[in-house]
């Protein structure tokens, strides 16, 4: 039996050794962004004058989590999505937190995890709406407050419906709220922090049109150091430590 476990020592050796050499004090912290600033992703604590502070959120508890086994250091930068391929490109951002490849320009500049997490897609609209969304039908002659700038393949075609953006997933429901727009469509990881205490006021339809998978995407230019990301958070996700810290968001 210890002859059997020899060879899983001498690898856990052997990774705490390269995680050590990577995340050497003096290295060049790893800039990551390509997810939304907001809750639930990230929580960022804004005070005049002074630089935005990363305290916590879905994503970060991961990065925070890597960083923790690895000894590398991150720092996050959270440029607008139709900005993120040339903020890889000329080197300003290095990993993407929720990534498909899909939504790069050039998904071969990339190294990739398996899926991350998922989240399913819903439409949220006050208590009171008369409607049950349960397929497209239903949202005839509707204004939707969708993510300025984000592609949604599931939506093909003509739609029988009009597309009201905003930045974000909270202004839209802040917009819904005003009455500007009838219905929000977003993750519902991120639909759900909004609604927070006022939750009664508003109701999550059972039509959810599609799932978003993410995955992280790792520019090849950072070498060794990416690797040792792409191997943790994939170990991660087997032992079961990126499900725990899910559960604290649903």
């Amino acid at each position: 039996m210890n002859a059997l476990r020899a060879p899983f020592r001498l690898a856990a050796i052997a990774l705490a050794a390269l995680a050590l050499a990577v995340g050497a004090p003096g290295a060049q912290a790893i800039v990551v962004g390509g997810f939304p600033n907001v809750k639930p992703y990230a929580v960022v604590v804004r005070e005049e004058g002074k630089p935005d502070r990363i305290t916590g959120g879905l994503v970060v508890e991961l990065f925070d989590e890597v960083a923790r086994r690895t000894g590398l250091e991150f720092a996050y930068s959270f440029p607008p999505r139709k900005r993120m391929d040339l903020e890889i490109a000329e080197g300003r951002l290095d990993i993407v937190g929720m990534a498909n490849p899909a939504w790069l320009a050039a998904p071969e500049s990339m190294d990739w995890s398996p899926e991350v997490f998922g989240e399913r897609m819903v439409f949220v609209s006050k208590a009171e709406f008369p409607r049950t969304i349960k397929g497209l039908a239903e949202l005839g002659g509707l204004r939707v407050g969708m993510n300025t700038g984000y592609t949604y393949p599931e939506f093909g075609g003509a739609l029988p419906f009009t597309r009201d953006d905003a930045a974000t997933v909270p202004r839209n429901i802040e917009r819904l709220s005003a009455g500007w727009i009838d219905v929000v469509y977003g993750g519902e990881f991120d639909v759900k922090s909004h609604l927070g205490s006022d939750a009664s006021r508003y109701r999550i339809h059972p039509w959810s049109p599609a799932s978003s998978t993410y995955q992280w995407a790792v520019a090849k230019r950072l070498g060794e150091r990416g690797a040792l990301v792409l191997r943790t958070i994939e170990a991660m996700v087997k032992d079961g430590t990126v499900a725990r810290i899910l559960a604290k968001y649903r």
